[in-house]
């Protein structure tokens, strides 16, 4: 169940940050297939995941692994299912949201 949790929740940031680059990209005559509630509702899709994905310095997200010891937040895929790890392909995709900052940016890529 908790694997089909977490690619649930992948398909969902995935799919939600795939289309607010789509419309950010698109002109104001393209976007008659999505209305602002839909934006919206994507928006605050995304935020949430993100949210829900970052581990804060010292913040331990399961007991078989130890807290975060890198000195800043890091951004996990899956979102809280305790899935201690970090991959760069990821924190790739999540940053086409225009929701992780330039120092957790910074701080991921040291």
């Amino acid at each position: 169940m908790t694997g089909t949790i977490l690619f649930i929740k992948k398909l969902l940031l995935s799919t939600s940050i795939l289309l607010l680059l789509h419309v950010s990209r698109a002109g104001a005559q393209d976007m008659d297939y999505l209305d602002k509630t839909d934006l919206d509702f994507l928006r605050l899709l995304t935020k949430a995941v993100m949210d829900s994905s970052r581990i804060l310095p010292k913040q331990v997200i399961s007991k078989d692994f130890g807290p975060n010891n890198t000195g800043g937040i890091l951004i996990r895929p899956g979102g809280r299912d305790c899935y201690p790890s970090f991959w760069i392909r990821d924190y790739a995709m999540s940053l086409e949201s225009g929701l992780v900052s330039k120092a957790e940016q910074q701080h991921m890529l040291r």
